[in-house]
């Protein structure tokens, strides 16, 4: 390096010039590497080049007398060069900064990587009534966990290819799981499997024990409730197995869907009604009919006499109306020595919806005095709205005063109109009958046979055969006869074949011929 003022050399060190004291100006380029990346040297600037020409200049010319010659050389003191306080401060605030994102960015990838905490709530049972049982107090309905809900809200979405992935991690449970429906499910993103690991206990609170407490009781994933009333209130349960195996099973599916499944035991309380109006649900009304208590009010079971060596009790024909419906029994049907039952059917309009038995119990060879039972078959149940109360009552049997011949002649005419409306019905294709005579029977050894009277009518009547029309006569016969206040009751019936002469009964008739009956015609 030169002297900007005289051209003297300088040492790289020097601060003034040795020979003429002018100061040295760092020009930029000592000591710096002028060569490229490359290894090409590097061009010098226009102006270093114009120095160096000058320089060479000055060495071809005689050397001038310098302004500076002759003075002493003072060397000029370096003004000191001011230096900028190092920003502490600043850089302890971007380090901080720099932490806080880096504790930020661990945090985000420790949380994403978390298993998804989850836990079976109220929100997430499934509760499905019966739809031919929407009746309030008798509605039926299973509940069970909501796993396609909980599959849309909880589960978090995998790739379902990396299932396979993480059973890698685990060894020989891959062998032990492909065989299972589970390992399916879970692939799919599934939370069904788990539920066949739980058990749902769920009864009506404050009217029905646990599940638990009953004889029967075998776990499971689902529970019928039945009876269920629009402001019953339902306890709900749920237990997680505890088994070593079934634990480490649902663990690897855990795993599998990225969760982490709260199996503590859990007891919550839901609403009927808020069920019924989550699902727009509208518990009907029932109707209770009560035909024990209509048959015992209006005294409609019956003694009939003397069947086959013992009393027969009877349920006497009945109809009315309750609530809109109407409930109608033909009487029952006496079958020997015990009692009978009678058929009831319940009508909605023209509509025969429901049918059930009046029961009386059976009873061989009953004798005056003997105490049954009016029931019915049914036990509170419930069809189409109708329930049937499971009221029953009592009767003692009572032997009813027999018919005599006065009785029979004081009521004639009365007995005379029965009897036609009896033939007309028993006999098809009778029209235009009337009673041409009329005969009391009695046996004369009472405890041998197997009726204690009869009352004997020959009805005369129109018969239609096939071909014709003709006039025939017809042998009716009721036996143990009485009087049921002022209508004919009687034991049972039978009828005889017409004949075209009336004389042709009174010949052949053995009722009225035998020689160990006693008759008296009445008219």
């Amino acid at each position: 390096m030169f002297c900007k003022n005289c051209g003297n050399v300088l040492n790289e060190n020097d601060k003034f010039c040795m020979k003429c004291g002018c100061p040295v100006e760092n020009t930029g380029y000592v000591g710096q590497d002028f060569s490229t990346d490359n290894g090409t040297a590097a061009q010098p600037t226009q102006q270093t080049v114009s120095h160096v020409k000058n320089t060479e200049q000055n060495f071809n010319q005689e050397v001038q007398p310098n302004q500076w010659a002759g003075q002493p050389n003072q060397p000029v003191q370096p003004q000191p060069k001011e230096k900028k306080p190092f920003p502490v401060k600043l850089v302890a605030i971007i380090g901080g900064a720099v932490l806080v994102v880096a504790a930020i960015v661990v945090t985000l990838i420790v949380v994403l990587n978390q298993p998804k905490s989850i836990k079976i709530t109220e929100d997430y049972i499934k509760v499905e009534f019966e739809d031919n049982l929407l009746y309030d107090g008798f509605a039926n309905a299973q509940f069970s966990i909501d796993y396609e809900k909980i599959d849309d809200e909880l589960i978090p979405k995998k790739d379902t290819n990396k299932y396979e992935n993480d059973l890698n991690s685990v060894g020989d449970w891959i062998d032990a799981i492909q065989d299972y429906d589970e390992y399916l499910l879970a692939s799919e993103n599934s939370f069904e499997p788990f539920i066949y690991y739980c058990d749902i206990d769920a009864y009506i609170k404050d009217s029905e024990e646990s599940r638990k407490e009953a004889e029967n009781y075998a776990a499971g994933a689902y529970q019928n409730v039945n009876n269920i009333g629009k402001d019953d209130v339902i306890v709900v349960k749920i237990t997680w197995s505890d088994s070593t195996d079934d634990i480490e099973y649902m663990e690897l599916m855990e795993k599998a869907l990225g969760i982490s499944l709260d199996k503590s035991d859990i007891e919550f309380e839901i609403k009927v009604s808020d069920i019924l109006e989550d699902q727009s649900i509208n518990l009907k009304e029932c109707v209770t009919v009560d035909p024990v208590k209509y048959i015992t009010e209006n005294d409609l079971v019956k003694t009939d006499g003397i069947v086959d060596g013992g009393l027969c009790v009877k349920i006497l024909p009945f109809e009315y109306e309750q609530d809109g419906y109407t409930v109608k029994s033909d009487g029952s049907i006496n079958y020997g020595y015990y009692a009978s039952y009678a058929s009831v059917s319940v009508f909605d309009g023209e509509s025969q919806i429901y049918s059930f038995r009046v029961n009386l119990s059976e009873s061989e060879d009953l004798s005056d005095g003997d105490l049954i039972t009016i029931s019915t078959d049914e036990e509170n149940s419930l069809s189409n709205g109708i329930i049937v109360s499971a009221n029953n009552s009592s009767y003692t049997v009572v032997l009813n005063e027999a018919l005599t011949v006065d009785k029979v002649k004081s009521n004639i005419d009365k007995i005379k109109e029965q009897a036609v409306k009896i033939a007309e019905e028993d006999i098809s294709k009778l029209s235009d009958a009337s009673v041409e005579n009329v005969y009391f029977s009695e046996t004369k050894d009472q405890e041998n046979y197997s009726y204690q009277n009869a009352l004997i009518f020959v009805i005369k009547g129109k018969y239609t055969s096939i071909t014709e029309t003709n006039t025939r006569y017809f042998e009716i016969r009721l036996f143990n006869t009485y009087l049921d206040g002022e209508e004919l009751a009687y034991t049972k019936q039978s009828s005889g074949i017409g004949y075209s002469k009336k004389e042709d009964i009174q010949k052949y008739s053995s009722y009225l011929n035998d020689e160990d009956y006693k008759v008296t015609k009445i008219q």
